[in-house]
């Protein structure tokens, strides 16, 4: 995500392009564009959460949670994340780290604080926080993916 003047941007981009797979052009305010990125990590991390929900249940009910994230992908859950993550966390693996444990936490946090100088409330973000908290509490750091908070999920089903 990018943001600034057309100058600016007319410099960046182009850079940028050179750097990712594409720029999205958010406004001319940056605080703006780091913003937007904040948000799309956060979805990611609630993909991440809601997996490790349901290969929960799915774990819960003896139903082997490969196959189930293999069933989720062929239906209604075809999209690139779900395809990346649904496996790692079947598989309960969580190293080496794609997108760190340590830097998903720091985008949570910069989230929460951006939602509570909105005035805007995130349950989820919250739930996510307090996830990244148990992980660090039980030794689980930077040298994990981020996925590895899938595995509270996991845990609090009693699945080790």
């Amino acid at each position: 995500m990018a943001a600034g003047a057309d100058a600016h941007l007319k410099v960046a981009v182009p850079l940028l392009q050179a750097l990712g797979q594409s720029v999205g052009i958010v406004g001319e305010d940056p605080s703006q564009a780091k913003l937007v990125k904040l948000t799309g990590n956060f979805m990611l991390s609630v993909i991440i959460e809601t997996l490790g929900e349901a290969c929960a249940v799915a774990g819960k009910a003896g139903i082997d949670p490969l196959h189930f994230v293999e069933l989720l992908k062929s239906a209604n859950f075809n999209a690139p994340r779900y395809k990346i993550y649904g496996p790692l966390i079947a598989s309960r693996r969580s190293q080496p780290p794609g997108f760190s444990l340590a830097l998903g936490q720091k985008d949570n946090c910069l989230m929460l604080t951006a939602a509570e100088a909105l005035g805007v409330p995130l349950p989820l973000a919250s739930l996510i926080h307090d996830r990244f908290l148990t992980l660090r509490s039980q030794g689980i750091g930077a040298e994990h993916d981020w996925s590895a908070v899938a595995l509270c999920a996991l845990s609090d089903a009693g699945l080790r």
